[in-house]
């Protein structure tokens, strides 16, 4: 028997540090994809954040929801959701540059729910430059009652104005103007519908048709104008710590915004990723915790106009909206007036669990994802009315097979005498210290980032 003298030199064993899960997120990064074909005040402020939190996976009814991109071109993808009837769309997507340039891109989109709903959309953006242009052609106009649209614009991470013309009526259909500033972000966007060859003449009919006493004469008093002016556009005011993740979030944004000269919002959304202790006899004795991704939003509507108010106690919305409508949406023309509250909660790579408090009712939902090749994930939602006592149910399922996945990791900062979970995300060392799809992290990793490298577009505003 021989002696081992590389054990004996070595000592024994060193003890096995200490980990803690790392879970994918349960949403691949497939948001926004289409950001740039339409107006960037409408994604920033946290809208899109509030929008997913309060609206994802609560439908009713039976819902499916297909991403499919093939591995040996993902260039191509397609995007489908079916549901009862008619109800569902389908979009099939080219990306010339493929993900290196996720906003350049042509897609066809297409829905049995309107005759005609058929749209062509192309955008192209230089990073180098910050221009871009972009149109959405509807293939059956005539049809669908839907006019072309077509857009340039200009963007940075700091900075970005563009506007949104209808070539067919000659109107000046959107118009916005956007900044960042260590944190501060502010925004203005108009939607005068006006004729590019005559501004001043449409600005003189758009008064009287909005029943100014003035309007009348050849020329329009300037209150007139301010006054119409408030009603055709929206200023947004938010602070986000500068610093994102390459998800595109930041830890927090409070928000406020006048819309239109008719609603006042203001918002808070925050995304956490703390750890918790793992209570699971299973798991290796290393292990000591878990990390869970947690989102909080909260927004007040407060409708600013008689008519408005009195939609809102009669229990109808500014569009006519029913208990069940989409009354979730962060838009303050389908939104409720008052406070609504929502929270969701991964509890850890398979486990997704989200409420919502507020507006028309109170809604449950609980997913699941299994995270094979393609992944599968099945979400059951259930929302009671506060006006007419009615439940409703509805079961999603979502396949796919293309996105980036996430991870972030906690870590711990003493301020204050108290211990802060902060936003971090996973590093190279945890992804090299992975155990089959779940990532091990070591407590003394670097903070260094192990996330596939984002296009540089996705932070330009």
């Amino acid at each position: 028997m021989g002696l081992n003298f590389s054990s004996m030199l070595a000592g024994a064993s060193a003890e096995k540090p200490k980990t803690v899960l790392v879970p994918p997120m349960f949403e691949r990064d497939l948001k926004a994809r289409s950001r740039m074909v339409k107006s960037s005040y409408d994604y920033l402020f946290a809208k899109p954040s509030l929008r997913w939190l309060f609206e994802d996976y609560m439908g009713s009814g039976l819902n499916t929801v297909l991403l499919f991109a093939p591995a040996v071109d993902p260039r191509i993808s397609v995007k489908a959701k079916l549901g009862a009837g008619q109800a569902g769309m389908m979009s099939l997507r080219y990306q010339p540059f493929g993900l290196a340039e996720p906003l350049c891109f042509v897609d066809i989109k297409a829905s049995p729910r309107s005759p005609g709903d058929v749209t062509l959309r192309a955008c192209a953006f230089s990073t180098d430059t910050g221009l871009g242009s972009f149109a959405t052609l509807p293939l059956a106009k005539h049809v669908s009652g839907k006019r072309a649209e077509v857009g340039v614009r200009y963007s940075s991470p700091i900075f970005t104005a563009g506007t949104v013309l209808q070539p067919a009526t000659n109107k000046l259909s959107h118009l916005w103007l956007c900044g960042r500033h260590e944190g501060m972000t502010l925004g203005v966007q108009l939607r005068p519908d006006l004729p590019v060859h005559d501004l001043q003449g449409g600005v003189q009919q758009a008064v009287a048709a909005a029943g100014s006493s003035s309007s009348s004469s050849s020329s329009v008093a300037a209150g007139d104008v301010a006054g119409w002016l408030r009603g055709v556009s929206s200023v947004a005011l938010s602070y986000s710590p500068e610093g994102r993740t390459r998800a595109g979030q930041h830890s927090f944004t409070a928000s406020m915004e006048m819309q239109e000269g008719q609603n006042f919002i203001i918002s808070f959304f925050q995304h956490m990723a703390a750890v918790r202790q793992v209570f699971n006899p299973l798991e290796k004795d290393d292990v000591i915790g878990i990390t869970n991704y947690i989102d909080v939003g909260i927004q007040l509507h407060v409708p600013l106009a008689a008519a408005a108010t009195a939609a809102a106690v009669d229990g109808k919305g500014a569009a006519g909206a029913t208990p069940f409508s989409s009354s979730s949406s962060s838009s303050g023309d389908d939104a409720l007036a008052g406070l609504r509250l929502a929270a969701s909660w991964q509890v850890n790579k398979n486990v997704y669990l989200k409420g919502r408090l507020g507006g028309d009712g109170v809604a449950l939902m609980a997913a699941f994802k299994s995270w094979f090749q393609p992944s599968v994930a099945f979400a059951a939602a259930v929302e009671r009315s506060f006006v007419t006592g009615k439940m409703r149910t509805g079961l999603t399922v979502q396949v796919e097979n293309f996105g980036r996945l996430r991870y972030e990791r906690s870590r711990e900062a003493l301020a204050h005498g108290r211990i802060l979970t902060q936003r971090h995300e996973a590093t190279d060392a945890e992804l090299a210290m992975a155990e089959g799809d779940r990532p091990l992290v070591g407590r003394r990793a670097a903070d260094e980032d192990f996330n596939m490298p984002e296009a540089a577009s996705t932070a330009y505003l």
